[in-house]
């Protein structure tokens, strides 16, 4: 009886001991992976993550699971991982964002509208675990730094961008309004001139090519789909020396 007894004190000391082992070990692998997904190794960080993985179910740690995957252009992959993350932490914004934007770009706009709703449904994020380097493809503005907190602009862009996949462009041009009174952008102005083209209202798509170009003389989007309807416009001559254009 003496021994039972004793053997139940050992366990119950050391099960604890045992538990905060893995917890550091997890951490540590966690800690690994993201050093070597930063410096873009990314089979080194797939290889630590999914250790830490093995011995430890965390929201961040499949986040950045899906943040590799990513990278290594394996989207459905990374689609997995961000569900993992948000089923472990239904609050987790940054993955949630990831998997709407993949949505987005792989052609299922009725789930990337549902996840953007949902972001900007909650009033924007109050909390910040991730950073987006965003860089114009024009490098007029160099490369930003910036949060999700601060791409309340860019969430209704996007569900603007797939209302329009879904040729539902009256509340494609509520989002794209929404954008533009967050934030004045080339980018948002041509999103919105693309679906009043959609609807055959042309003048008022000129008058957003217009506005783009205002804000950004290269943006070639706004350039060639002005005119595409509007050919009497004189086109700058950088653009016409230009082999993209």
């Amino acid at each position: 009886m003496k021994r039972f007894t004793l053997l139940l004190v050992i366990l119950f000391v050391a099960m604890p001991a045992y538990t905060q082992s893995r917890l550091q070990q997890a951490d540590t692998l966690y800690k690994e992976a993201l050093q070597q997904y930063r410096k873009r190794d990314l089979t080194s960080a797939l290889t630590q993550i999914e250790k830490a993985l093995s011995l430890l179910q965390k929201a961040e740690y499949h986040y950045l699971n899906g943040m590799i995957f990513e990278s290594m252009n394996k989207d459905l992959r990374a689609v997995s991982s961000y569900e993992a993350a948000l089923k472990l932490d239904p609050q987790f914004d940054e993955a949630l964002f990831q998997k709407s934007l993949i949505y987005l770009n792989y052609g299922d706009p009725t789930q990337a509208v549902k996840d953007l709703t949902k972001l900007i449904d909650r009033g924007g994020v109050r909390t910040t675990r991730g950073v987006y380097f965003e860089t114009d493809r024009h490098g007029q503005r160099g490369t930003s730094i910036t949060t999700l907190a601060t791409l309340k602009s860019k969430l209704y862009y996007y569900r603007g961008q797939a209302h329009s996949e879904q040729e539902n462009y009256e509340s494609a041009i509520d989002d794209f309004n929404s954008a533009i009174t967050h934030d004045s952008i080339s980018e948002y102005f041509v999103g919105r001139g693309l679906a009043y083209q959609k609807m055959k209202n042309e003048q008022l798509a000129i008058n957003d090519y217009k506005r783009a170009i205002l804000l950004d003389s290269t943006d070639q989007i706004a350039w060639y789909n002005l005119a595409l309807i509007f050919p009497e416009v004189e086109l700058p001559n950088e653009l016409l020396v230009d082999n993209t254009f």
